[in-house]
């Protein structure tokens, strides 16, 4: 098989938006395992967009200023940082 030349663009725009997330929100953990949890979440529940040009990762930097779109990020990594909130998939500190 050829060198891989193609990238789902969405998960950066995850990434980002969910780090810029959890700097703001002190109520969920931000351990790496809670984190990768939270965006592996999100991004099943949005479409990906892969690109294998700049022309095409330019059209999703486009689509980024679309509210719809925005909020649709947004609505996914709240959602997965609530399910993750409620069953971390590691154990609590101790006190």
């Amino acid at each position: 098989m050829a060198p891989k030349h193609y990238k789902n663009y969405m998960e950066q725009v995850v990434e980002k938006a969910l780090g810029e997330y959890l700097r703001n929100e002190r109520e969920v953990c931000t351990c790496d395992q809670c984190a990768s949890d939270m965006a592996a979440m999100a991004l099943n529940q949005l479409r990906p967009h892969y690109a294998t040009t700049v022309r095409g990762a330019a059209f999703l930097e486009s689509e980024q200023k679309n509210l719809e779109f925005v909020v649709k990020i947004v609505s996914a990594i709240k959602g997965a940082a609530e399910k993750v909130k409620q069953n971390p998939r590691h154990q609590p500190p101790k006190k």
